[in-house]
C-alpha cells in the first residue's frame, strides 16, 4: 500500500471517528437531559443534577453536561433540527450559536456551524448578532458643566450614569 493511501485511509478513518464522537456527543446530551428532566438521578442516591454529574462515575462534570442538555433541548426539542445536520455542525459550535438562534436565523445559522470554524464563528456572531448600542456621551456638556460652576445637580447625576454605563 502506497504512503498515499494510507493516509487516505488514516483521514477516512478520521473522518468516520469525528462524526461518531459527534453523535455520541449529542446522544449523551439526550440522556443527560432525561436524567435531569426525569430526576432519575434522585433513584441513584445523589441529591442533585450537579452532584451526579461531578461523580466519579460519570465525570462529565456540570458545565459539560449543562452545555450537552442544553444543546439536545434547544435543537432536537425546541427547533427539531434533524441529527445529519447536528452531527455535521457540531456540538461545540452548536454550543456556540445556541444562545442566539431564533426560528428566522436558524438555517443561516446551522449553515454558519457547519462551513465555518468555531474562531469564525464567534466573530460571524459577534458581527451579526451581538450588535451593542452604545449611549453617545456628550463629553463637551460635561466638560462645561464641570468648568464653569453650573448645573452642578446634574453634572453629579451625568456622573452618575456614566459610572453605571461603565459597570454594564
Amino acid at each position: 500500500m502506497s504512503s498515499t493511501t494510507k493516509a487516505l485511509v488514516c483521514h477516512k478513518g478520521i473522518l468516520y471517528l469525528q462524526t461518531a464522537i459527534q453523535g455520541a456527543f449529542l446522544e449523551l446530551g439526550e440522556r443527560l437531559y432525561e436524567m435531569e428532566s426525569k430526576n432519575y438521578y434522585l433513584d441513584l442516591g445523589y441529591s442533585s443534577f450537579r452532584e451526579y454529574t461531578e461523580s466519579p462515575e460519570v465525570i462529565v462534570g456540570y458545565r459539560t453536561a449543562r452545555r450537552l442538555v442544553d444543546v439536545y433541548s434547544t435543537f432536537r426539542l425546541e427547533y427539531d433540527v434533524d441529527t445529519v445536520s447536528l452531527v455535521e455542525a457540531g456540538y461545540s459550535k452548536l454550543d456556540i450559536i445556541r444562545t442566539h438562534v431564533t426560528e428566522t436565523n436558524l438555517p443561516d445559522l446551522i449553515a454558519s456551524a457547519k462551513t465555518l470554524s468555531r474562531d469564525d464563528l464567534k466573530i460571524y456572531i459577534s458581527e451579526q448578532y451581538d450588535k451593542i448600542i452604545r449611549p453617545q456621551i456628550n463629553w463637551e456638556w460635561i466638560a462645561d458643566l464641570l468648568y464653569s460652576g453650573q448645573g452642578k445637580n446634574e453634572y453629579l447625576e451625568a456622573k452618575k450614569r456614566i459610572g453605571e454605563w461603565r459597570q454594564k
